[in-house]
């Protein structure tokens, strides 16, 4: 949560209700809907573009829940 609070607006952090981390701690899974999930993701990917080193972390959508999440 502490990623999300820190690059993209207040409004999505508050979005999120549920966040659930993956049984082998690599990473986590949340919820947003998919006007947010939109800009969300394209917010991404123009951080990725205009400082790579910065955004240390990988982000995708997935369709369907992973299997391993606690």
């Amino acid at each position: 949560m502490t990623i999300i609070q820190k690059y993209w607006a207040p409004r999505i952090a508050s979005s999120i209700r549920v966040m659930k981390s993956f049984k082998d701690q690599s990473g986590v899974c949340f919820d947003l809907r998919t006007i947010d999930a939109e800009g969300f993701m394209e917010n991404y990917e123009h951080m990725k573009q205009r400082d790579s080193r910065r955004v240390d972390f990988e982000c995708s959508r997935i369709k369907t829940l992973p299997e391993e999440l606690e």
